[in-house]
């Protein structure tokens, strides 16, 4: 089974979670990101499959 990965990223000056490649709207804060990306994460989770969260530093470049 393939793992769903969420990415909080900085991406264009905000704060988005990135998810098979696609960016989610911005978010106000960096915390109000990754809530939300362990809040999708978890909704996998129940549903039977794995999943992770993965965050970018401040001083890292976005992917």
């Amino acid at each position: 089974m393939a793992r769903e990965q969420f990415f909080v990223v900085l991406h264009e000056g905000r704060w988005k979670i990135k998810h098979n490649d696609q960016h989610s709207r911005p978010y106000d804060t960096k915390a109000e990101a990754i809530k939300s990306a362990i809040d999708q994460a978890h909704e996998v989770h129940k549903k039977g499959g794995l999943a992770s969260v993965v965050v970018q530093k401040d001083d890292e470049p976005a992917k």
